[in-house]
């Protein structure tokens, strides 16, 4: 039913709704946005899905008569819908009945009246109930009327003069709904054409009351309610704008530094294509997930400022260093650039913005009028958000309430993580106000930044990603330093790094840390070190402090002399930890504390190189330090923080590893609040998350800080058993993203250790789920031995072999399925069988192996470098061809900078991971890779098999669905693909993994239908219902693309 609503929809745009113009299909978009809001949740309940079809139907369809006769276009649609049903996808008269029914119900009373629409009507096949299509009219007729409201205000969309941008929908409620105006009417005649549009529409809502009020629907008055114009005093009008033009030129001023260093940086989200997004949202079943999750599109962004025309509000997330403040800074910049030279050369009136048809004013639209306002969330020290922003933009004040209410800010909220509290509740409170303020000011538009690791609140932002720095743009870096004069140390070191490439491009692909290395750079060339490029980030930071200090010291004066480096690291490093050791107490909330703390908890006396006590006295450390550029003062001095929070992290390594030699307890720093299942916080889907993934695993706000520590450690074997037996995902990140490769080449038995500790912690069931998947991820980065380790007999008393080609390549473990009947497709038993799967029956199959796990993307990338798209003897006559239309296709040829042709959706990070099962193949491409590997694509027959054994059970496991076994849309759901192998106690009868969910599988067999040509998928997928990950569940597909669409090979072969 849903595929066919999505079908329909786009036929209805491309082909149907032309007459009107631009305005038909986003009319009865705002129609289905109307219905969402209007039906309370307790009658769509009630709803059939008979019901929800033919409405969703009409609502698509209502305007068609428009393209045959604009006159009587109501009954033009009624009539050709009834006779011609095929036309439009209708499989019978029944149902073609249906839907023009509700179509013919926009009319007007005295053309269609409601009393003479039937309220108990039949559709064989599509519903076991009768379909209320007299109420369905009804409800049609009172979303129609309110967004034709406008249309009777400003006549028709070819008519020049417009008051639709005027007229907003903002009440809607259990008892009336509003209609307001975001300027004024300003003479009688608007005045006029407003009232009579009231009294009008009110009109036509009467006559829907007796059969809407019934069914608890009381939308039956209306009120005008023209809005207060802070604008319409010439006098006001003049002291606003001479305001924001100066406030304008304090953002440029501020930040003018940035207009030519800056490099652009990417960012990446997932959007949801207008038309799902839209509508009947509260209506869709899990039966829609998977066309939902087809409208589910990764969105490159070419540069951030593109989130400012974005239509909804922004959560920035990045890696520490990756430009998350700069990139505010240089919006806030630009934004304010534009506005001055709209000031300059306005080229349009005061632009406006435009009104969607669900009641709210569209964000998208970029306006030049618009004011930035950056605000560091770490200023923010209690829940009063209004007086919070009313403080920190004193020269917008007076005008602050104008701009709030026209919708003309651009609030950038930075450093959610920075943000200050005393206790948990206090936080909650603050992202509380915070979330209100947004709700009370929707017109304005709302960006905030997080660091990724610290972001777990589920906000009603859309999040976004930045990526890190191309090479490309590494480049550009470079040619902007070349702009500002300096360009020699900027050429040697791009001309280095491009001839190191390796992890240089990983490590360095964070602005910071390449404006970082960039200074260390040319001190260590300066210097005649050893090495000018450090390894890592731990000593790209500690490098980075020797050169402040070492500047310092060369120009001389008391302080420098009183305190060498040595005595300053110590006596900042004991400081930054007792920072780091207080967050979230009273004594210190976010980045930055007070000075007489500071004072406290700097030491007394440190030892200098020589051992020599050298007493501290703490205003000066802090005017050195400050100096020096490694602190910095806030509030009138009254507030001290680190320079940058990576910095602090540095120092806290320092300390850290001070303590760990002592051998201190540091349990409190290394543990995670929580690892097991019945500790794990329950996360509740909302509408605002309902689409977002599983969060990872609550942080101890200590991870980047041992990262750190990572690289600079002199014993990094003893700092990994440390760290291990508390955190093995964290003892993971540290090989990854703590050291260099040659670092970890040297450590083949420590990273051993913490590869075993990671299969451990992924595979054990009573471990939390998110802490599962996390394990997993990382796990992936060290090369799983899970994928390449068969068991001579498995746990199920199945035989594992490790089967690939002779030259070692397509190596992967597969079980022995043996041979002998089994019991293949459903039984009436099974309430949620298909008719597809019947009969069932036995079904003998020779002995076989089948691989244990999805192939994942770490394995096909094997196939991509060995050139397995460029080789025709891996492919099918049908794969060669649609491979060959791939190349010459431009738009729809999947290219990776390095790796050539690649699987759709090769770069989404969503999903392609190395331990994850891949994504985005064809049925052409699952067929090659198996040719490529020496297996084939197994059969339904000997997948079913592998699946759910030999005695005819519904899942892998047994008769009866249970969540925690699999990874589909039910319970805790992932809402993404995960690691493969997670869910153990999920294993068939012979100890085959991820068989129920995760990801469909394609099959070898062509589906038997006669006009279908697709391949067999099974085994449902991540963003389906538990139906579809039953053993004998049915699916089929054109070989083409897909979020869910993975494969595992077969083999007869045995070795």
């Amino acid at each position: 039913m849903w595929q066919r609503i999505a079908v329909m929809k786009e036929d209805a745009h491309d082909n149907w709704l032309r007459a009107l113009g631009k305005n038909d299909f986003l009319h009865s978009e705002n129609v289905a946005k109307y219905l969402n809001r209007l039906v309370p949740d307790k009658v769509k309940e009630t709803f059939d899905p008979g019901e929800i079809f033919a409405l969703l139907y009409a609502v698509y369809l209502h305007d068609i008569g428009y393209s045959i006769d604009k006159k009587n276009h109501e009954k033009n649609s009624y009539d050709d819908i009834s006779q011609n049903f095929s036309k439009y996808k209708l499989n019978n008269a029944y149902e073609a009945r249906a839907v023009a029914l509700v179509c013919y119900g926009h009319a007007s009373e005295k053309e269609c009246s409601l009393g003479k629409i039937d309220k108990r009507f039949g559709i064989a096949g599509l519903s076991d109930n009768p379909l209320n299509l007299q109420f369905l009219a009804a409800l049609f007729r009172l979303a129609d009327e309110i967004d034709n409201a406008y249309t009777r205000v400003i006549g028709y969309p070819e008519q020049k003069e417009s008051m639709r941008h005027r007229v907003r929908f903002v009440d809607i409620d259990v008892e009336h709904w509003s209609i307001c105006f975001q300027t004024a009417p300003t003479n009688s005649d608007e005045w006029e054409k407003l009232e009579s549009m009231r009294k009008y529409t009110q009109e036509r809502l009467n006559e829907l009351a007796w059969v809407i009020e019934p069914k608890g629907l009381l939308y039956n008055r209306i009120e005008l309610e023209p809005a207060d114009n802070p604008y319409l005093s010439e006098e006001s009008t003049q002291a606003s704008s001479v305001i924001r033009l100066l406030y304008l030129q304090s953002v440029v001023e501020e930040h003018k530094h940035w207009r030519h260093l800056y490099v652009e940086l990417e960012g990446q989200t997932v959007e949801q294509q207008r038309a799902l997004r839209q509508g009947l949202s509260a209506l869709i079943e899990p039966e829609l997930m998977e066309y939902v999750t087809g409208q589910l599109q990764q969105v490159r962004l070419e540069s951030l400022f593109e989130l400012v025309k974005k239509p909804y509000n922004v959560m920035l997330l990045g890696e520490p260093g990756s430009g998350k403040t700069t990139a505010l800074k240089r919006i806030a910049l630009k934004v304010a650039e534009d506005g001055l030279q709209s000031e300059v050369s306005p080229s349009s009136p005061t632009p406006t913005l435009p009104v969607n048809g669900e009641g709210e004013r569209e964000r998208g639209g970029y306006s030049e009028r618009r004011v930035p306002i950056l605000l560091p969330l770490s200023s923010l020290q209690n829940a009063d958000v209004e007086g919070w922003v009313r403080k920190r933009c004193e020269l917008l004040a007076p005008h602050l309430d104008g701009y709030l209410k026209a919708g003309q800010c651009i609030f950038l909220w930075d450093a959610l993580n920075e943000m200050p509290f005393e206790s948990e509740e206090q936080y909650a409170a603050k992202l509380n106000a915070l979330k209100q303020f947004m709700k009370d000011y929707p017109d304005n538009r709302f960006i905030w930044s997080c660091r990724r690791l610290d972001y777990k609140e589920s906000l009603p932002l859309q999040q976004v990603e930045i990526l890190p720095l191309s090479w490309e743009k590494i480049r550009q870096f470079f040619h902007n330093l070349r702009e500002i004069g300096e360009e020699e140390a900027g050429d040697a070191l791009l001309e280095e790094l491009e001839q190191r490439g390796g992890k240089f491009d990983e490590l360095f692909g964070r602005p910071l840390m390449l404006e970082l290395l960039c200074a260390v750079y040319e001190y260590n060339r300066q210097a005649g070190a050893a090495e000018s490029i450090p390894q890592n980030r731990g000593k790209l930071f500690e490098t980075f402090v020797k050169m402040l200090m070492d500047r310092e010291q060369k120009k001389g004066g008391v302080l420098p002399q009183r305190y060498s480096p040595e005595v300053q690291k110590v006596a900042l490093q004991q400081f930054a930890f007792a920072m780091m050791d207080a967050l979230g107490t009273k004594s210190r909330s976010g980045t930055a504390v007070s000075i007489a703390w500071a004072r406290e908890h700097l030491p007394e006396a440190c030892d200098d190189e020589l051992n020599y006590s050298i007493a501290i006295d703490p205003d000066d450390l802090l005017d050195l330090a400050a100096g020096e550029t490694i602190l910095e003062f806030l509030s009138n001095r009254s507030q001290v923080r680190f320079w940058h929070q990576s910095l602090h992290e540095y120092f806290a390594a320092r300390e850290l590893q001070k303590r760990l030699n002592a051998r201190e307890d540091l349990t409190r720093i290394l543990k995670p609040p929580w690892w097991c299942e019945h500790e794990a916080p329950a996360f509740a889907r909302t509408e605002e998350n309902r689409y977002e993934p599983l969060p990872p695993p609550d942080p101890t706000g200590w991870e980047e800080t041992v990262i750190m520590l990572s690289g600079i450690h002199p014993a990094l074997d003893e700092l990994i058993h440390c760290v291990l037996p508390q955190n093995p995902i964290l003892a993971g990140r540290c090989l990854i993203e703590g050291v260099s490769g040659k670092e970890l080449a040297r450590l083949k038995s420590v990273k051993l250790d913490v590869v075993q500790a990671l299969v451990e912690t992924a595979t054990n069931p009573q471990v939390a789920l998110r802490v599962r998947i996390a394990a997993g991820d990382v796990l992936g980065f060290l090369s799983d031995p899970r994928l390449i380790t068969p068991q001579t007999v498995n746990a199920h008393g199945a035989r594992e072999y490790l089967i690939g080609r002779e030259d070692g390549k397509g190596m992967s473990v597969m079980v022995e399925i043996p041979a002998g009947d089994f019991l293949m497709g459903s039984t009436d038993k099974d309430k949620l069988a298909f008719d597809d799967e019947k009969p069932q029956r036995e079904v003998y199959l020779d002995a076989y192996l089948i691989d244990k796990y999805p192939v994942t993307y770490s394995q096909y990338r094997e196939f991509i470098e060995d050139n397995g798209y460029y080789q025709r003897r891996w492919w099918s006559d049908d794969g060669w061809k649609w491979l060959e239309n791939q190349k010459r296709n431009p738009e729809q040829a999947y290219l990776d900078a390095q790796l050539g042709i690649v699987p759709w959706r090769w770069n989404d990070n969503r999903f392609n991971k190395p331990n994850f099962p891949v994504v985005g193949v064809t049925w052409h491409e699952a067929d090659a890779f198996a040719r490529w590997c020496g297996k084939q694509l197994p059969t339904e027959a000997q997948w079913e098999k592998a699946a759910r054994g030999t005695d005819g059970r519904i899942y892998p496991w047994g008769d009866n669905f249970d969540s925690k076994r699999c990874n589909c849309w039910e319970g805790e759901s992932p809402w993404h693909t995960t690691p493969v192998g997670i869910y153990p106690t999920g294993a068939s009868p012979y100890g085959v993994l991820d068989m129920a969910g995760n990801v469909w599988e394609w099959c070898l067999d062509e589906y038997q239908i006669d006009f279908c040509t697709g391949h067999v998928l099974r085994g449902g997928s991540w963003n389906l219902k538990p139906d579809n990950a039953r053993a004998a569940d049915r699916n089929w597909r054109y070989p083409d693309f897909g979020y869910f669409n993975g494969f595992r090979c077969s083999s007869p072969r045995f070795p």
